[in-house]
């Protein structure tokens, strides 16, 4: 899988909202920063999508950080595993998942993916 994906991904994310987790992790991933962006744009006002896993995904790096925060912000993503990306800053991205997770009336805050 790599960037390519997220055109597709994001139109049906766009059109169905009944998605609330999405998987894209495994190791070999040809996911990149510029996907990530792509993928987040077609994202804007999704309300359903809760979690999206990334886990070891290596070509995600730092420079993701702000999309997945803007994303995190103006969403209900309550979850966003960047274990074994290069992402070392995923702090920046904490404070928006807890609020969503306790605005849609959560009441454990887990971040293990983090």
């Amino acid at each position: 899988m790599d960037d390519s994906c997220f055109e597709p991904l994001g139109e049906l994310l766009q059109n169905n909202k009944n998605i609330k987790e999405i998987n894209l992790s495994f190791h070999g991933s040809k996911i990149t920063d510029a996907g990530i962006q792509l993928f987040v744009s077609y994202l804007s006002g999704n309300t359903t999508l809760k979690q999206i896993n990334f886990q070891s995904c290596r070509r995600i790096t730092n420079k993701s950080v702000p999309f997945f925060k803007e994303f995190a912000e103006n969403s209900n993503l309550e979850y966003l595993n960047v274990i074994g990306t290069m992402i070392k800053t995923p702090q920046f991205f904490v404070i928006p998942l807890a609020r969503n997770i306790l605005k849609n009336g959560g009441e454990i805050i887990n971040f293990n993916g983090m």
